[in-house]
Formats: C-alpha cells, sequence, structure tokens
C-alpha cells in the first residue's frame, strides 16, 4: 500500500480497482520524476491533485466502499520515560502504566486460547527477552503461532529506531540484530511489513535501505510533518 496510517490502530487502502492502481503508479511516476527534475517548481501541487482526485474516486458510489482494517499491535519503547528494566517489569507505575511482560504474557495466552485473534509484535529488544525466560512448551505455542499467522513481527528490529538524527549505520545494525534473532529462533522467519509509527524525521537510508532490501513488502509510517498534514487537511487531501 502507498498510504498507510497508524497509531494504536492502522488503517490502510487494498483491493483498489485498476484505475486507482494506475492513478498510484502515475504518483510514483512523478516522485521518481521529481528527484530528476528538481528545478518544477508546480510539483507538489500536481502531486497533491492527484492525491485529492484519488480520494474522491475512493469516497465515489462508483466504486464502494474503502476498507479499514484494526490491527492490534505494540509499540514498545525501549527506554523514554522509564528505564527498559521498568518497562518490561512494569516497575515505578507512577511514571507510567507499563508492563511490557504482562502484555506478552497476556497476548500469548488469549491468542493460544481463541484461534481467530490476531497480533502484530514489534520490539525484538523485549521480545528476546521474554522469550529467553519462557519454557520449550510456551517456546513452541509461539512457533505454531507464527507459522499460523495468528502472531507476526513487523519491523522487526530491535528496536523502532527514529530517522532525523540516526546514523544509517546504527539503524541497519539494529534492525539487524532483531531480524536475525527471528530467522535463529523461528526457522528463517523475515518480517513482512515495515513498521515506523513513531519515529521523528524521514531518513533516505530507511527508505532506500531498509524497505525492500531487508525482505518488507509494505511499508507504514506515522508523524508525516504538521506543516503538510494541515496543509493536506485544508484542501481534503488527507486520508487521516
Amino acid at each position: 500500500p502507498l498510504f498507510g496510517v497508524g497509531g494504536n490502530t492502522m488503517m490502510a487502502t487494498r483491493h483498489l480497482p485498476p484505475l486507482l492502481r494506475l492513478s498510484r503508479l502515475i504518483i510514483t511516476f512523478l516522485i521518481l520524476s521529481k528527484l530528476l527534475l528538481t528545478e518544477a517548481e508546480d510539483f507538489r501541487d500536481e502531486i497533491d491533485a492527484r492525491i485529492a482526485a484519488e480520494l474522491d474516486l475512493l469516497s465515489s458510489d462508483e466504486y464502494g466502499v474503502l476498507n479499514v482494517h484494526i490491527v492490534p499491535h505494540t509499540h514498545d519503547d525501549l527506554g523514554w520515560l522509564k528505564t527498559v528494566d521498568q518497562y518490561y517489569l512494569g516497575l515505578n507505575n507512577t511514571i507510567q502504566e507499563a508492563c511490557v511482560r504482562c502484555i506478552l504474557n497476556s497476548v500469548v495466552r488469549a491468542l493460544v486460547e481463541d484461534p481467530s485473534r490476531r497480533f502484530v509484535y514489534a520490539e525484538i529488544g523485549f521480545f528476546s527477552r521474554w522469550f529467553a525466560a519462557q519454557d520449550q512448551s510456551v517456546r513452541d505455542s509461539v512457533a505454531d503461532l507464527l507459522a499460523s499467522h495468528r502472531l507476526s513481527f513487523a519491523n522487526g528490529g530491535w528496536v523502532m529506531h527514529d530517522e532525523a538524527t540516526t546514523y544509517y549505520v546504527g539503524t541497519i545494525d539494529q534492525t539487524s540484530l532483531g531480524h536475525a534473532f527471528l530467522a535463529d529462533n523461528f526457522a528463517g522467519y523475515v518480517p513482512r511489513t515495515g513498521w515506523q509509527l513513531d519515529m521523528f524525521g524521514h531518513s533516505l537510508a530507511q527508505q532506500r535501505l531498509l524497505t525492500s532490501g531487508v525482505g518488507f513488502d509494505s511499508v507504514y509510517m506515522g508523524r508525516i510533518d504538521y506543516k503538510d498534514l494541515e496543509e493536506r487537511r485544508k484542501r481534503g487531501a488527507s486520508e487521516g
């Protein structure tokens, strides 16, 4: 998908008719053209017009209903308002109520109890610590959940890194560390979805090196520039 919106939920449009698929290909072509022809001052207006046209088509009776997918998932910072240990163990909740160990315990139990449930986990730094503390029966249950696609990993990095001030070597190293853990413990498992829902800034290295190059076939990101979002909302050219 070209567009995605995420926070505690993720929404995406899928199963688009051929005309809209073609429209998105045209947008992609224009973006690539901009990289080559930076002197095109009216490029942004042209792109916005194309996006607005897509949204008009999506909302028209001719093309039916916009599909909305609600996906339960995590975003567990490895250190923010509390230390990594406090987040994982659920300590010092006067600062923030958060217990990553409790999340993983309850999610795995709930998935095993009901085959219709699904869950997405992201931060391997926390998951690896939890997984190392489990007995073999729980580890086998997790492997079965992954094999049946009831549990999946998005991004799969040790953390969900920022993009504004991080150096590209660090983003590659931490992503490689998380992916290596998943491959080693789950028969070569590779995450298929990029999951950058709480980063600051947008990095060229992220888009060029950490998308299809690491096995992703889709990427979702959040926190577009607030001025860009405000302008799109004024023109009715925003999905969120």
